[in-house]
């Protein structure tokens, strides 16, 4: 699993930014003061709670036709996220690592929205499938906080492979 680094200046900017506005609030007073404390103190909590993701729970899997598949074919791949519990997710960007040889008709990387939803389902199309053997390696997932202080990743091993034959031509 790799995580994204939970920068120290990140999160000292929004230490500061509290002290800053409790200090504010202690010397200056008034509405105002107070109404500026108390939504920094949200922000930083939704920041907090939305960066630091399960992303340990996430589980990952891609679904390929398991019939074989001849050359110039078009490709479904689907890819869908389990979430086993229930977490305020903000976002959650998947990139699908497609085999070297397939060009995706769109892009292998989606940005879904998850907010009460246990699983998450993406899915893109190849185009013109050429002959040979793919192999799918890894999903990489990651989530963050809305004003990206803090970012965590993980890489999803899902390995699969793909056999793609040659047309066939009927003879006469």
């Amino acid at each position: 699993m790799t995580r994204g680094a939970l920068a120290p200046g990140r999160l000292g900017f929004l230490a500061l930014v509290l002290v800053a506005t409790a200090f504010f609030a202690w010397y200056q007073g008034g509405s105002l003061a107070y109404h500026l404390l108390a939504f920094s103190v949200v922000l930083s909590a939704v920041v907090l709670v939305t960066g630091f993701a399960p992303l340990t729970r996430v589980s990952a899997r891609r679904q390929i036709p398991s019939t074989p598949m001849t050359a110039g074919d078009t490709l479904m791949v689907t890819v869908t996220l389990d979430l086993p519990r229930w977490w305020p997710w903000l976002y959650l960007a998947v990139r699908d690592r497609a085999p070297s040889g397939l060009v995706a008709a769109g892009s292998t990387s989606f940005v879904a929205f998850p907010w009460f939803q246990h699983a998450v389902r993406v899915s893109y199309r190849v185009l013109n499938v050429p002959r040979g053997v793919h192999r799918f390696s890894d999903i990489e997932v990651a989530s963050g906080d809305l004003f990206g202080f803090i970012l965590r990743r993980r890489t999803l091993q899902c390995p699969q492979e793909l056999e793609v034959w040659p047309p066939t031509v009927p003879l006469s």
